[in-house]
């Protein structure tokens, strides 16, 4: 004889576990893609430093030199957002099974992450090329 409670809370031991297990490789996998999309950006504008401190002599101003960063860059980003959450939507179905109590769609935690990642790449590019348009102290 045991109680109920102890009965269901036997049951679900593997499930919570499995939930828990995903949710720690969930929090990585973001962390490292957070850490690559912020690395990769800030590299590559690293990389354009002497060809925005050439046009900082010409004449531009802090705001051209964010347009002639941020445009491409973001369009790229957010490009790869949407590719991101196509795939997601694409594999729902693999989702859903190791999923519990949630959606696999949820536009919540899909916009949520992709936001996210998108704040990441545009603050992936600003500390470079403030870096890099401001004269040293």
């Amino acid at each position: 004889m045991a109680p109920m409670r102890d009965a269901l809370s036997a049951t679900l031991v593997k499930p919570r576990f499995l939930l828990i297990l995903m949710a720690v490789f969930a929090i990585a996998a973001l962390s490292l893609a957070v850490v690559g999309v912020y690395a990769v950006l800030a590299h590559t504008v690293s990389q354009r430093g002497r060809e925005i401190g050439i046009r900082i002599a010409l004449g531009a101003r802090l705001v051209d030199i964010g347009r002639i960063v941020l445009g491409p860059a973001v369009a790229l980003t957010v490009t790869g957002a949407f590719i991101g959450i196509g795939g997601a939507l694409g594999l729902r179905q693999v989702i859903a099974s190791v999923l519990y109590g949630f959606s696999p769609t949820d536009p919540l935690t899909i916009a949520s992450v992709a936001a996210l990642l998108i704040a990441t790449a545009v603050v992936g590019m600003i500390l470079p090329a403030r870096r890099a348009a401001l004269p040293p102290r």
